[in-house]
C-alpha cells in the first residue's frame, strides 16, 4: 500500500497533474486560459488541447458567454465564427495569438466546426430533417 501511495504522489506532482495521461496538457498560456474557461463553461475537470468544443457537448448558446470570458481574461476580441473555425484548444489558441499555424492545422477540426454550423443553419430555417440530416453525416 505504501508503494501505491508513492505512485500517487509521483503522478499528481507532475507535470500533467489534474490531466489523463492520454490528455495533452495546455503548452501555452492562452491554451491554459482557454482550458480553464471551456472547463468552466462545459462543467468539465479536464479537455484535451486537440478536443472539438462541440463534441464535448459545447452549443452555439454557450458561445457568447465564452466569447465575454475570452475577452476578460485575453483581451481578445472575436467573433462568434471563430469558435466554428477555431473548435479546439489548440486552434482557437493560436488565432488568439495571432498564430498563422491556426489556419493551417487541423484542418479537419475547421471543416467539421463549419459543417456544424452549416447543419444548424439548416434546422433553424427547416431545410433538413432528422431522415436528411443522418444522411448529410453519411
Amino acid at each position: 500500500m505504501a508503494g501505491r501511495r508513492e505512485e500517487i504522489t509521483i503522478s499528481t506532482d507532475s507535470i500533467t497533474a489534474g490531466y489523463p495521461f492520454e490528455a495533452e496538457p495546455p503548452t501555452t498560456p492562452t491554451e491554459r486560459v482557454v482550458v480553464d474557461i471551456w472547463c468552466e463553461i462545459l462543467k468539465l475537470r479536464t479537455v484535451d488541447i486537440s478536443d472539438n468544443f462541440f463534441d464535448l457537448g459545447g452549443h452555439s448558446r454557450l458561445l457568447p458567454r465564452m466569447r465575454d470570458r475570452l475577452r476578460e481574461a485575453l483581451g481578445a476580441d472575436l467573433r462568434l465564427i471563430a469558435f466554428f473555425e477555431h473548435p479546439t484548444v489548440r486552434t482557437l489558441a493560436r488565432h488568439i495569438d495571432g498564430d498563422s499555424r491556426a489556419d493551417k492545422q487541423d484542418i479537419g477540426d475547421r471543416h467539421s466546426g463549419l459543417s456544424r454550423l452549416e447543419l444548424q443553419r439548416q434546422a433553424r430555417h427547416g431545410l433538413i430533417t432528422d431522415s436528411s440530416e443522418s444522411g448529410a453525416s453519411s
